[in-house]
């Protein structure tokens, strides 16, 4: 062991530690100072930044043994004491510059760093100051914002050590009168503090460290494996293989094709072939390197060309085709021979990551009565609960999924991910097992979006009618399913934008390789399509000389239009008002000159996306209500907390439907022991555990106006909540009753169980009439292994009066503008700003609305101009952020939004789930930018300088 000194948070510090540890692994592991993140381990993210003698450092570079005699403050140093809030965490909690919080920590201290040697900086200052510490979830405005916020307050003269804890936005308001607050989550602070507990900050004094030994092959067979020499290692307490898992050694959401740890053959570069168990990092990481496997390498399928190749070698013996739908309706060449003008084009889109900040994880504990408790940042808690008691041979009721706070996930937490690695280590060994990736694992471990191609035929009349559509989409599905069955047949529903056509045919097929995995992504498959559509649209438009938004407003879907899923539109359909209001916006901003060698350029686009499942599946969640001692009502929902501001969301409706004040609504994240149905994707949060949440605080208000009433001798209508107290309202008077911190006093006292847990179905939906075609074993929807379903048409009537249940029980609509500047010289792209109109249908709580928006314009903006993860040979060559070209605080746009209003006859209190749509629509509109002042159509994403430079020099069409 070596030592040394220095200074910790302002106290003298010995530390004694192993050579080569870094200040990171020493924080965290030996002192657990867990508000340093651990996001990149490269240096790259910003999430472990510390402060060393005042200087910014990324603790993931930073070797102990270069510590001596130095000062070193980490995040827990900010808030002194913890009863005062310093200005920096005041200010991000004011600004809302809190998301999923993973990045926040680091971002602190980068400010800190800043203010402490400029007190009023610029915000280009700050952005320079902040462009290492990535973040996904915010856009970065906000951030700037806090920064400026927290130096007014030093500059005003509070103590820098902290300041009077400020009154947040919100406080205060209860009842219906909530409903439209802009209130912040309650843990705001503590997330800024580092004291937000994500799941790799779970620290067990018996716990054993898992590490994965990935395939180092895209395509290989297994002939043998030797754990000799690993199984040696001082401290390592078991290795797992694929002859350790009980069950079937498979699980999928609609495919059951991938096995838990590799069985005979490995399909890409990252598979999982074993997973070692030992007492700490250096031992697993040094018997990793002694794991000996014989691999015989198989050919290569490292693109969807060479996978529908004539004789090529297949991934699975079911085929090249994983999954296959088609959507028809009327007939599109005839539409095409009716119109005056038809434009055909292919588009192109890579792979992309979700560039989340906190890597996959996950901790499991035996439960000491043969099951197994697990806690992960999983976006699906019920499905890791399904997979895991499956694949243990556990009952269901054994396996008990808790969920934690997420850092960052946009679909890409939607798949089982090291959850049976744990749990399987947990039960082997009776102890307690954490497991996390580092970013090169992530990148090469973790499911991405999709790669596509399209191609799609767009007609239209000379006066700008839309006639007809045709559209082919070829996704690379990657090694695995996953849920590309299901995105296959979402896709040929969307791909028609929120726009009446005559006729279409659509068709998307998911195709097997060996590249990284295709799953779940931010839009779900509408992203990629509507990047091609909106271009085309816009093609179209400025070819006939139309105003592009005129073009667009003569054929937008309205109510009584059939939409490509088939069902006639009803209930809320503002799409024309997203326009609108866009177009209006955009009349009153003063757009920039363009300097010398630059252009400038504008570029719309539209989208829509769908709320909750539909497609006839079942939707339903449960929610659990129990008044606790402290004078808070303590609620456990089938929600996930990815940042988006769920919790508030929730407690916004109980407290509109009870009138206890939401700040003493406390909301937790899901756990399978307590409620089911958990699911934190599609959409379908604020849509269906909001309806849930609504008709639980109902039943709870009845059940304690039952009670009361019966202890007061009085009658329950009038019996009301007000913030926190309970009075009785008869002809005018009010008369107090108790305080509602008494009330579960008053129920024990009484034998009184006030505790509620109520299930909500959600409205039933039909299956649409697409044609779907999945190959391989165990599927979701039907009992054969392959083959076409097809689904008969539902009989609609057209004319909007239909009874038969809707394919999706929502829709949200978007519209999106963007100005972007362009160097002639250097083709590089400057976005400039996006004015995004965004369908709430009721905006429960608008800052948490606009909070998502900004960041998913930010997201879609480097989607459209740099982000890709670059393969070859079936590797990844994206293994870091930088890599990736994922957006820094320097390259985010400035984000208008606005939200339109329009109640959803489904949605709690008319509110709609509105998270993806603001992606989808900044694609093709930053894209279009670009075009229109480049003169080309960029057809490939990115829209990086080479291409751009193309389009300027006229080689792109």
């Amino acid at each position: 062991m070596a030592r040394v000194s220095f200074q910790l948070n302002g106290k003298p510090h010995q530390a004694e530690y192993q050579p080569g540890t870094t200040l990171l692994r020493y924080l965290r592991d030996e002192m657990q100072l867990t508000g340093t993140k651990e996001g990149c381990s490269r240096g790259e993210c910003g999430s472990c930044t510390v402060l060393i003698d005042g200087k910014t450092r990324k603790a993931c570079i930073v070797g102990m043994k270069s510590l001596a005699g130095v000062s070193v403050e980490t995040i827990e140093s900010v808030n002194g004491d913890g009863l005062l809030l310093h200005p920096l965490v005041a200010g991000f909690s004011r600004a809302g510059a809190v998301q999923c919080g993973f990045c926040t920590p680091g971002m602190i201290m980068a400010a800190k760093a800043l203010l402490a040697e400029n007190p009023d900086p610029s915000p280009d200052r700050i952005k320079a100051a902040l462009a290492e510490n990535y973040c996904r979830c915010t856009g970065y405005a906000r951030i700037i914002r806090a920064v400026q916020d927290a130096a007014a307050d030093l500059r005003g003269g509070c103590p820098p050590a902290g300041q009077p804890e400020r009154e947040l936005p919100g406080r205060g308001i209860y009842g219906t009168d909530v409903l439209g607050a802009e209130i912040p989550e309650d843990d705001f602070a503590e997330r800024a503090c580092g004291k937000t507990l994500f799941t790799d900050d779970i620290y067990r004094a018996d716990q054993l460290v898992a590490r994965p030994y990935l395939a180092p092959h895209p395509h290989a067979v297994i002939e043998d494996i030797d754990l000799t020499e690993a199984l040696r290692v001082p401290g390592v307490a078991a290795i797992l293989t694929a002859r350790d898992v009980p069950g079937p050694n498979r699980f999928g959401r609609f495919v059951k094709d991938r096995p838990i740890l590799a069985d005979g053959k490995v399909r890409f570069d990252g598979e999982p072939v074993a997973v070692i168990l030992a007492e700490n990092r250096r031992a697993a990481d040094e018997a990793l390197k002694l794991i000996r496997v014989g691999f015989r390498p198989l050919p290569v399928i490292s693109s969807v060309e060479e996978a529908l190749a004539e004789g090529a070698p297949l991934v699975h013996e079911w085929g090249a085709v994983v999954a296959r739908a088609v959507n028809r309706a009327g007939d599109a060449e005839e539409a095409f021979s009716r119109s005056e003008i038809v434009r055909v084009g292919t588009y192109r889109v890579p792979f992309q990551a979700h560039g989340f900040l906190e890597p996959e994880a996950a901790f499991a504990e035996p439960d000491g009565e043969g099951g197994v408790i697990i806690c992960s940042p999983t976006q699906l808690p019920t499905h890791v609960q399904n997979v895991v008691s499956e694949n243990l041979c556990l009952p269901k009721e054994k396996v008990r999924v808790k969920s934690m706070p997420v850092g960052g996930a946009f679909g890409g937490k939607n798949d089982v991910m090291l959850e049976a690695f744990v749990a399987l280590g947990a039960l082997k060994t009776g102890r307690p097992v954490k497991m996390t990736l580092n970013r090169r694992e992530s990148q090469r471990f973790g499911t991405k979006a999709h790669g596509a191609t399209i191609e799609i035929k767009v007609g239209a009349t000379g006066d700008g009618k839309l006639t007809g559509l045709k559209a082919a989409m070829t996704l690379d599905s990657g090694a695995y399913a996953a849920v590309s069955p299901l995105l296959v047949q979402h896709s040929t529903m969307l791909a028609a934008g929120p726009y009446a056509w005559t006729a279409y045919d659509i068709e998307v097929k998911a195709v097997s390789t060996n590249n990284v995995i295709g799953s779940a992504f931010r839009g779900f498959g509408s992203e990629r399509f509507n990047f091609a559509l909106e271009s085309q649209i816009e093609l179209i438009a400025r070819e006939l000389s139309i105003d592009p938004f005129d073009f667009r407003l003569q054929n937008l879907v309205q109510r009584g239009t059939r939409l490509a899923s088939g069902q006639v539109m009803g209930g809320s359909v503002p799409v024309a008002r997203t326009l609108i209001k866009a177009r209006e916006i955009l009349a009153g901003t003063d757009l920039p000159q363009p300097g010398p060698g630059k252009r400038i350029g504008v570029g719309i686009a539209c989208a829509h996306k769908s709320v909750a499942f539909g497609l006839g599946f079942e939707e339903w969640a449960e929610v659990n209500i129990e008044p606790a001692s402290d004078g808070t009502l303590r609620v456990t929902a089938s929600v996930v907390d990815i940042g988006q501001g769920i919790r508030s969301g929730m407690a916004q409706i109980i407290s509109a439907v009870t009138g206890i004040r939401p700040e003493l609504i406390r909301v937790s994240h899901a756990d399978t022991a307590v409620v089911g149905g958990a699911i934190g994707v599609a959409q379908r949060q604020t849509y269906i555990a909001g309806n849930a949440v609504r008709e639980t605080a109902r039943l709870f208000l009845g059940r304690i106006r039952t009670f009361l009433a019966g202890e007061f001798g009085l009658t329950p209508d009038g019996i009301e909540i007000l913030g926190d107290r309970i009075v009785y309202r008869r002809e005018g008077e009010e008369q107090p009753l108790l305080e509602f911190a008494a009330l579960p006093a008053l129920a024990r006292r009484r034998g009184e169980d006030l505790r509620l847990t109520h299930r909500y179905q959600g409205p039933a939906t039909t299956a649409p009439w697409v044609e779907v075609d999945v190959k391989g074993p165990s599927l979701r929807w039907r009992a054969e292994d392959s083959g076409v379903v097809e689904r008969p048409r539902p009989a609609y009537s057209g004319d909007g009066t239909d009874e038969i249940p809707p394919v999706w029980l929502g829709l949200t609509y978007y519209f999106q503008v963007a100005v972007v500047e362009v160097d002639e010289r250097t083709g590089k792209v400057r976005p400039l700003k996006i004015i995004a109109v965004q369908d709430a249908g009721r905006a429960i709580n608008p800052d948490r609305i606009r909070a998502n928006a900004e960041g998913g314009c930010v997201m879609g903006a480097g989607m459209a101009l740099a982000e890709e993860v670059q393969m070859h040979g079936g590797r990844v060559l994206s293994d870091t952020f930088r890599k990736m070209k994922m957006p820094s605080a320097l390259e985010a746009p400035e984000v208008e939004v606005q939200i339109i209003e329009d109640p959803d006859p489904y949605g709690p209190f008319g509110a709609k789930g509105l998270a993806e749509g603001s992606l989808v629509a900044t694609i093709p509109a930053v894209v279009n930018a670009v075009c229109n002042a480049t003169g080309g159509r960029i057809r490939e994403l990115p829209a990086s300088p080479d291409r751009v430079l193309k389009s300027l020099k006229g080689l792109i069409e």
